[in-house]
């Protein structure tokens, strides 16, 4: 006869990581690198924005908004998550899972424009392209407000996961940018008027400006969270506790012992 034995699983310290789990540098350095590309995209993307009164910039745009944020977004996202802990991870998971819809259709409509509409090499019909171009009534459009409306779903939920007094400006920052989503989606169907052919930006022109003012803070203070040395002393355990501790078990792992009679 056998009999399993489960020895009480030692107190959990916050922020304590198992001594077989990746270490916190791998999370800091994505981190870094991810929220510092989510940044260099805005502020390219509203850089062209800009420029595009006086320069067909629509291209270089695509190219940011297709291949540089969708991936650099959810590396992000992956790193902030990591580092939620209780039960808010449930939260963390959901903002890693809308992040990555968010990146089908964007992508989906960059690639089109880029490799359909703006060279036609198909040679679509005036009324195809009409539908496939970037522009306020096109399925192009619809299709791209869907994924930003997943991407302020997923700042929604990562902000609902970030407890820690340390981030309250990041989460503040998340929910901001999160309460978006439905009005992102809702956008589509809304009535625009027709673009402007004179100097300056347009109705569409402005409303992305403003959306790169309001998203920027959070890869900014995202890079800044991911410091070197996070509060609590160095890899980020409290003062004191030493790698290979007793009390950094992950939470949901308990110790057994088998004892044969």
């Amino acid at each position: 006869m056998s009999r399993v034995l489960s020895a009480p699983a030692p107190a959990v310290v916050p922020g304590a990581r198992a001594p077989n789990l990746p270490g916190p540098v791998p999370v800091l350095v994505t981190g870094r690198i991810a929220s510092g590309l989510v940044a260099l995209a805005v502020v390219l993307f509203g850089a062209l924005i800009g420029l595009g009164s006086v320069a067909d910039t629509l291209t270089a745009s695509f190219v940011v908004c297709g291949a540089l944020l969708p991936p650099a977004f959810v590396a992000m996202t992956a790193a902030l998550a990591m580092r939620v802990e209780g039960d808010r991870r449930i939260w963390g998971g959901l903002a890693v899972a809308f992040a990555t819809v968010y990146v089908v259709p964007c992508t989906t409509c960059y690639a089109l424009q880029i490799f359909v509409v703006r060279g036609d090499p198909l040679s679509l019909g005036p009324d195809l392209l009409r539908a496939l171009a970037f522009a306020p009534g096109s399925a192009a459009f619809a299709l791209d407000m869907v994924g930003y409306g997943f991407m302020a779903l997923s700042s929604l939920f990562l902000g609902l996961a970030l407890g820690s007094r340390d981030l309250r400006g990041l989460r503040a920052a998340n929910l901001v940018h999160g309460a978006l989503f439905l009005p992102t989606w809702i956008t589509p169907a809304l009535p625009f008027p027709p673009p402007g052919d004179g100097p300056g930006l347009d109705a569409g022109g402005v409303a992305m400006l403003a959306w790169c003012l309001l998203f920027l803070p959070i890869p900014l203070l995202a890079f800044r969270s991911f410091r070197d040395t996070p509060r609590g002393g160095p890899q980020g355990r409290p003062p004191g506790q030493q790698r290979g501790s007793a009390l950094m078990t992950h939470p949901y792992r308990s110790t057994s012992i088998m004892q044969h009679v």
